[in-house]
């Protein structure tokens, strides 16, 4: 090892910058830290919700990744990984090849479209939302909905860890039809939870009770415990034989490792996730660490449908942040710190227009001491406040602030 290690984190939202400003907080000097990632900007992801709305605009959400980190010391690089050689200790880029001593994968995913037959926007039948351009275009989309409305269907499909983010949208798009286009159609929401409110993580508290009144309240069908077969241009098939015609449908699918990790042997499991322990370090490559959306989870429940594990911002953050600190520890000669992903608290604001839920638990997976569900006019103001509080926060590189 070089007497100042080079410490490479592939990835700049959540869980990359968590890492990356907690490892250059601490070690300052003693190390070198570089952020490589495809993207120039950071995104609030959680508040893609309102772009596809019209609420919100993807600048307000957004921020220039070299403003935030080349001030603070932090080597920003915009090139795409295209291969990470672990026995060399080299990422290879589609521009360059840099060595570390020390990596981070904190990549994301990527959904998994051919899960489905039929899904996504590349087919032209359903909506998307986890990046800018999707959530655009799932705007551009549900303008001509509002124009001349027609049934709507909002889908998790089988394994998608991305619950939560469904409700959000079944309940923001309720909440976009009474309010822009007065109007009443058919919507329905389709996941492979076994009940509302499973999450992938088994229920928390009686959130199961709140959105079930919610959907009651507000008029949405829901079909759980459901497998999607196939879509069309307008048709949902499910798995039972049931057909949902839509004129607007939006689905989450599974995730998949991204590509730079397929296409590096021994990195990722096989379907390109990283494989790590409870201190978020690889199981064979010590020196390479992954977080975020990016690490191998195990679901812990065996459900009729498959069901996926959520990975939050907030976990993402978490992981990110432990990472960082057992590479720290390395370095100084510290005792390393473990915290297993059932062990994270989950925090989570599910927000639905004009009101939102607040989950809180001790832990992300059952059994738990504690777990309080609140809903709520104030919470949708709580959720548009953190985006304001977390933007800032990360954009001047505080991450050591709750």
């Amino acid at each position: 090892m070089n007497a100042k290690p080079r410490i490479v984190i592939l990835g700049g939202n959540f869980a990359g910058l968590h890492a990356a400003f907690e490892l250059h907080h601490t070690l300052k000097d003693k190390a070198e830290v570089m952020v490589i990632a495809p993207e120039d900007n950071f995104v609030f992801l959680p508040s893609l919700i309102w772009v596809v709305t019209g609420r919100c605009s993807p600048r307000r959400i957004s921020f220039d990744l070299r403003t935030a980190l080349e001030p603070r010391g932090i080597t920003f690089v915009h090139q795409h990984a295209e291969r990470i050689d672990a026995e060399k200790n080299q990422v290879v880029t589609n521009m360059n090849t840099f060595p570390y001593d020390y990596l981070v994968v904190a990549t994301g995913a990527d959904p998994d479209w051919d899960s489905v037959p039929g899904m996504g926007p590349h087919h032209k039948h359903t909506h998307y939302v986890c990046s800018v351009p999707w959530a655009s275009n799932a705007q551009r989309g549900w303008r001509e909905l509002l124009k001349d409305p027609g049934p709507v269907v909002v889908g998790a499909a089988q394994a998608t860890g991305c619950y939560g983010l469904g409700y959000e949208m079944v309940l923001n798009l309720v909440y976009s039809l009474h309010k822009d286009a007065n109007a009443k159609v058919p919507v329905t929401f389709v996941t492979s939870e076994p009940f509302l409110g499973h999450l992938g993580m088994g229920g928390v508290g009686n959130v199961k009770e709140v959105l079930e009144g919610l959907f009651k309240e507000l008029g949405i069908e829901w079909i759980t415990n459901m497998a999607t077969k196939e879509i069309t241009n307008d048709t949902i098939y499910l798995e039972d034989g049931q057909t949902i015609p839509f004129k607007y449908s939006l689905y989450l699918a599974r995730f998949k490792g991204r590509k730079v990790i397929l296409d590096s042997p021994g990195v990722g499991d096989e379907r390109g996730f990283i494989p790590v322990n409870a201190r978020y370090q690889h199981t064979t490559y010590k020196n390479i660490y992954g977080a975020g959306v990016a690490v191998a989870v195990k679901q812990p429940e065996v459900t009729d449908v498959p069901v996926g594990v959520p990975k939050t911002g907030y976990m993402s953050d978490v992981m990110g942040k432990v990472a960082a600190q057992n590479i720290e520890a390395d370095i100084l000669g510290k005792p390393p710190r473990e915290l297993p992903f059932a062990d994270i608290k989950l925090l989570c604001i599910m927000d639905g227009g004009d009101r939102a839920i607040s989950i809180i638990s001790d832990r992300v997976f059952p059994p738990r001491k504690q777990a309080i569900v609140r809903s709520g006019h104030m919470w949708h103001w709580a959720k548009l406040m953190f985006e304001r509080y977390y933007m800032w926060k990360v954009k001047t590189g505080r991450i050591y602030l709750p």
